[in-house]
């Protein structure tokens, strides 16, 4: 595939970051799929990486369910949450980005969901986004918890020199 009929006339992406020229050899089926986000592989690949890259480093509060077992699963958070500000709560990053979230032993689901809504009610104003997000979390634990499919499970910490 010719490089000069895909880019032509633009060569990068339009971002005010600095640039490198790379030369990669892709298979035709990627990029297939790469044209199908833009005509401009340089610009089909930034957007490509930027959706991996929100999907792998979640931002703030948002959540997925990873399933870890049949009919099992647990959240991952992003590391810049407010859910951090629950002083016994503790977020495990297992990736950089991703994050268990931990409870003390013998703490009640319905604790968890208190907690979120007071720390949403001392949010400031202007983080809507945050806002929003805790309280769709809260409601998707709450209505967890109302039908019986949310409970808590302990896991192995084991103690290390660093």
């Amino acid at each position: 595939m010719n490089n000069q009929k895909i880019h032509p006339g633009n060569q990068s992406p339009e971002t005010n970051e600095p640039k490198k020229i790379v030369t990669i050899a892709l298979p035709e089926k990627t990029l297939s799929v790469l044209e199908t986000y833009d005509q401009d592989l340089a610009q089909a690949i930034v957007k490509m990486t930027d959706q991996a890259i929100q999907r792998a480093f979640p931002k703030g509060c948002s959540y997925e369910i990873v399933k870890v077992a049949p009919c099992k699963s647990v959240f991952i958070v992003g590391s810049n949450t407010h859910l951090a500000n629950i002083q016994w709560l503790k977020l495990v990053e297992i990736a950089p980005g991703r994050n268990l979230i931990t409870i003390p032993s013998g703490t009640s689901l319905e604790s968890l969901e208190v907690s979120i809504l007071e720390l949403i009610e001392n949010m400031p104003s202007d983080d809507f986004m945050e806002q929003t997000l805790l309280k769709e979390f809260c409601k998707y634990i709450g209505r967890l918890r109302r039908n019986n499919k949310m409970s808590t499970v302990e896991i192995l910490i084991v103690d290390t020199d660093e």
